[in-house]
């Protein structure tokens, strides 16, 4: 088991148990979850893919930027 995904069980117990939210916070965080996990594969495939790509444009970005110019429109 990786080191992420036992952080995602350690926040998951931690959100679990009720001493760390009160009952309606979890009804909340629940409702959020279904929304987000909720439109079947095709309709989380279809937003993952430009997600992907954002993500891999930013990483191949990186590289070609020199310090202190990234972001600035100066060459």
């Amino acid at each position: 088991m990786g080191h992420g995904a036992i952080g995602c069980l350690l926040a998951a117990l931690f959100i679990a148990h009720p001493p760390a939210f009160s009952p309606d916070m979890l009804d909340s965080v629940a409702a959020i979850s279904r929304e987000a996990t909720g439109s079947g594969f095709v309709g989380r495939f279809a937003k993952a893919v430009p997600a992907g790509l954002l993500i891999a444009a930013l990483v191949w970005m990186h590289p070609s930027g020199t310090r202190g110019v990234f972001l600035s429109s100066s060459p």
